[in-house]
């Protein structure tokens, strides 16, 4: 908990240096839904998703933050764009990453994973 209290911290201070900076909403928005601050969680990925919608690192936490509220299925609708055009390497370190870990056993999180197998499978050409 205390870790998420800091990233709050940190990210505040750095939105109020670069207020577009995707990396700090990100952050932001998963240690306040962890923090049981949805509401503002969830203002923020907004805000976040009109100002830098191709950011992944930012997309990703914001899956985190959705996974936090319980919200998996929202997780997997922002999650699915970055897995359609993931990498070899992408995957894999998501596989093992204890962040995905609320989606390791959903339904859907298998199947995008699923399908990026498969699209990795097929030879290029």
């Amino acid at each position: 908990m205390r870790s998420h209290i800091i990233d709050c911290v940190h990210s505040q201070a750095r939105l109020d240096r670069e207020p577009d900076s995707g990396m700090a909403m990100g952050l932001m928005a998963w240690a306040l839904a962890i923090l049981g601050q949805r509401e503002r969680a969830r203002e923020l990925m907004a805000r976040g998703a009109l100002i830098d919608p191709d950011n992944t690192e930012m997309t990703i936490n914001f899956a985190r933050a959705l996974a936090a509220c319980d919200d998996l299925e929202g997780a997997c609708d922002i999650l699915e764009p970055v897995l359609a055009n993931a990498d070899r390497a992408f995957i894999d370190n998501i596989l093992i990453s204890p962040d995905v870990k609320p989606f390791l056993d959903h339904p859907r999180f298998h199947a995008m994973v699923a399908a990026v197998e498969a699209r990795l499978a097929r030879p290029r050409g």
